[in-house]
């Protein structure tokens, strides 16, 4: 394939670029995104799936069999989300995510999604911080100032979550409280994709994990999430695939068939960020000269959008 590009996963955006038989090569490479349920919780979710309510599971939450909680970490794990989620609703058998901040969901409603790398390399940091692989993307025409003045240090965008673990980062998560078009749009579909692809950049310091290297996000809007997950499949092009979003539960009835693939999905997250930290952790970073004007990768940002310059209007009296 010689285009080189990226993609934001947009048809819109894509059928002008590239060939319906080129996207299908696209669509095809580097392999499917293993779904599966973890070994140890096979037998958890079997016992799960024929609850039905609340409070049947709270009460298995906390009766779950622990022999050796630190060999049993997801299923520590489990139970104790298990028992934060069924608590909400205890009271009336119903629950409105709608009626939470931002703040809420993310750490009372969603925090599963960050407690699952909980006693592992990976480490999650919040409270809205920026990206360094984006800021780094940002500040890479800079130079020291003994050669050039250099211009003030532009900040990385922010994400809501940032998972990392030591210099590297790993993925992010951005949440909306409601279902704001406009704010998912920007978070998710334009904003979201810029920061990943940095990170992947960031990742893939080795032409040997060029396309073996995954990184992922959570877009979070009015209850839905959607796992991305962003490769390098073949060339340099940058795909982002992204799941069907999944609806948090409303009551009982639909508490454990809806709860169950909200906790798969954690652990697929947690799965993809892992084997991009094995991969990292034992691949040989290549020397090289360091020069401000040289990018790494090739990757022609075609649809990354831009703010328009305000200009002050000029005075013709």
């Amino acid at each position: 394939m010689a285009v080189n590009s990226w993609v934001c996963g947009s048809r819109q955006m894509q059928n002008p670029v590239f060939t319906e038989e080129e996207l299908h090569e696209l669509r095809e490479a580097g392999g499917n995104i293993d779904y599966s349920v973890p070994e140890e919780l096979e037998q958890c979710f079997q016992e799960i799936i024929k609850l039905k309510n609340s409070k049947e599971l709270f009460n298995y939450s906390r009766s779950t069999p622990i022999d050796d909680p630190w060999e049993e970490r997801l299923i520590v794990w489990l139970s104790i989300e298990l028992t934060n989620i069924a608590r909400l609703f205890l009271k009336t058998g119903a629950f409105d995510i709608t009626t939470m901040m931002e703040t809420g969901q993310l750490y009372l409603v969603f925090g599963f999604l960050s407690s699952v790398v909980q006693n592992s390399d990976i480490v999650v940091r919040g409270t809205e911080g920026t990206s360094k692989a984006n800021a780094d993307a940002l500040n890479n025409g800079c130079q020291l100032s003994s050669v050039k003045p250099i211009a003030n240090r532009k900040m990385g965008r922010r994400g809501d979550t940032i998972f990392e673990s030591g210099k590297l980062e790993l993925g992010c998560t951005e949440i909306g409280a409601a279902k704001d078009q406009t704010k998912e749009i920007y978070d998710s579909l334009l904003k979201m994709p810029i920061v990943l692809r940095d990170m992947l950049l960031s990742a893939t310091f080795s032409p040997s994990i060029l396309h073996e290297a995954h990184i992922i996000g959570y877009s979070i809007s009015g209850g839905s999430v959607s796992l991305l997950d962003v490769d390098i499949p073949k060339g340099f092009v940058t795909r982002i695939r992204r799941t069907e979003p999944l609806d948090f539960p409303d009551n009982n009835r639909t508490l454990v068939t809806k709860m169950l693939p909200f906790l798969n999905l954690a652990c697929v997250g947690k799965r993809i960020m892992e084997k991009t930290l094995d991969l990292t952790s034992t691949t040989m970073r290549p020397l090289s000269l360091l020069s401000p004007e040289r990018n790494h990768w090739c990757l022609l940002p075609n649809f990354i959008p831009s703010p328009k310059l305000l200009q002050k209007r000029q005075r013709t009296d």
